[in-house]
């Protein structure tokens, strides 16, 4: 009897695949006659007639019927919560949709079972990132970071987004991460770093301004430009000189992959962004 039951599994297996291969061609006509067949000659079973059912929902997304697959999908998970592959082309569908909010939410419910997905976390962080929610963006991307620490495109994606929010020391810790990482290889990552020396320097010089119209006779304020309170070197410092080998660095990589016409390029733009 098993031998029987194996062949019709197989002959199962056969057909489904068949209906894929022609959605994937884009004849939906052959995959609704092989799904025809598919069901007159298996019937309905449980977990295999959710196979079926999705292969339905998928046929109906060719077509272009995205709420019909919509239905499809959230009957099956109705019938069963723990269904992740309809709840991915239920995202999907959302998605294609153009509804954000929809596939966000979505994305949640499935991450709440399936935490691990680092690929779910990506796709809800750009999700995030188009409708411009960049601390929830971030969030996803130190998720994806717990699973893999020594991705160094996660810690420069992380440092641009910080780099946007106006978060400049936090963001020059994550470019610096990943210059750490690259063995400072990474010219996305060092530009990051002067782009947020630049940027720091030119909120300590505003400070240092308001400061100094208050204080015009003070010389605490040049004090506490030059070192910090318990005798170290001061934030300002520390800047210029990560500014410095960030610069440095950058130039030295660019020489060795590019023209000199493109050094003195970029020598010139580092000499007007200098903090």
């Amino acid at each position: 009897m098993w031998l029987f039951r194996g062949s019709g599994n197989r002959e199962r297996k056969r057909l489904e695949g068949a209906v894929t291969d022609a959605l994937g061609r884009g004849d939906t006509e052959a995959a609704k006659e092989t799904l025809v067949l598919l069901r007159n000659k298996f019937g309905s079973s449980t977990s295999d007639d959710d196979v079926a059912t999705r292969l339905v929902a998928l046929r109906h997304e060719c077509c272009g019927e995205m709420d019909a697959a919509k239905d499809v999908y959230s009957a099956l998970l109705a019938k069963n919560p723990a269904n992740t592959a309809a709840k991915k082309r239920l995202i999907a569908v959302s998605k294609a949709n153009r509804n954000n909010a929809q596939a966000i939410h979505h994305l949640n419910q499935y991450l709440s079972v399936c935490m691990s997905d680092s690929e779910a976390w990506l796709e809800l962080a750009d999700l995030y990132l188009e409708e411009r929610l960049y601390s929830q963006a971030v969030f996803c991307y130190q998720e994806v970071q717990l699973a893999l620490p020594y991705c160094h495109p996660l810690w420069t994606i992380c440092g641009e987004i910080l780099f946007t929010q106006g978060e400049f020391l936090m963001a020059r810790k994550y470019f610096c991460k990943a210059c750490e990482l690259t063995d400072c290889q990474n010219l996305r990552s060092l530009i990051g770093v002067c782009m947020c020396c630049v940027s720091l320097g030119n909120q300590t010089g505003s400070d240092s301004l308001s400061t100094g119209k208050k204080h015009k006779h003070s010389s605490t304020t040049t004090t506490t430009s030059t070192s910090t309170s318990t005798g170290g070197p001061s934030e300002e410092t520390i800047n210029n000189q990560t500014y410095t080998w960030a610069k440095n660095q950058s130039l030295q990589l660019i020489t060795h992959h590019s023209n000199p016409s493109i050094t003195s390029l970029f020598q010139s733009c580092f000499n007007q962004l200098r903090p």
